[in-house]
C-alpha cells in the first residue's frame, strides 16, 4: 500500500525494516503504563520488546503502522486481520492505537484510523473491532467519533 500524505503533512505507512528502534521508543509512552508492559525506562522496554516486535513483524496476519510528520514519529496502529465465524469473513482487529499527547486531539488518530479501514477493506475485511475502556470519556468520545459502538465487554486472564 503506497503512503498516504495527508493535508497537514501526516504520512502513514507500514513500519518498515531498520526504524524498530525508533517504533519501540514511540510504543514505549503507551506500554510503558503497569495495564500493559509496565516497563517504566525507555531503554529496558526496548531491549525487552524486541524480539516481541520481530514476531509481529513477521506475522503474516499482523500489520504495523506508523504515522510521521517530519519524519518523526508521532502515532502507531497495530492490527491484526484473521478469519472469524462469527462474522463469516476477515476481522481487522486493532491491537494498539497511540498518539503522542501533544497531537492528540488535533485529528491524527481519526486520519490513522480512517487509513487502517481503507486498508482492512481493501484485505475484505466485514468489520473492525477493538478493546478499549468505554468507561474513559475520552476513549468512548474519540472511538465513537470514528464510528465504533460498544457491543459487548472485553474480559482477560493473565497467564504467567
Amino acid at each position: 500500500m503506497k503512503n498516504t500524505l495527508l493535508s497537514d503533512n501526516i504520512v502513514i505507512k507500514e513500519l518498515e525494516a531498520g526504524f524498530e528502534e525508533q517504533y519501540l521508543r514511540l510504543a514505549h509512552g503507551f506500554l510503558k503504563k503497569p495495564m500493559h508492559v509496565g516497563i517504566e525506562d525507555q531503554e529496558v522496554f526496548v531491549h525487552e520488546t524486541r524480539k516481541t516486535l520481530d514476531l509481529l513483524m513477521a506475522d503474516q496476519n499482523a500489520k504495523l503502522f506508523i504515522a510521521t510528520l517530519d519524519s518523526q514519529f508521532i502515532g502507531y496502529v497495530s492490527i491484526n486481520i484473521h478469519p472469524a465465524l462469527h462474522i463469516n469473513g476477515l476481522e481487522c482487529v486493532v491491537r494498539e492505537l497511540y498518539v503522542r499527547d501533544e497531537y492528540q486531539g488535533k485529528g491524527t488518530g481519526a486520519k490513522i484510523m480512517a487509513y487502517v479501514e481503507v486498508y482492512a477493506k481493501k484485505r475484505g475485511c466485514k468489520r473492525m473491532s477493538l478493546a478499549t475502556n468505554w468507561n474513559d470519556e475520552k476513549q468512548h468520545n474519540f472511538y465513537e467519533s470514528v464510528g465504533f459502538t460498544r457491543r459487548c465487554d472485553f474480559i482477560i486472564k493473565k497467564i504467567i
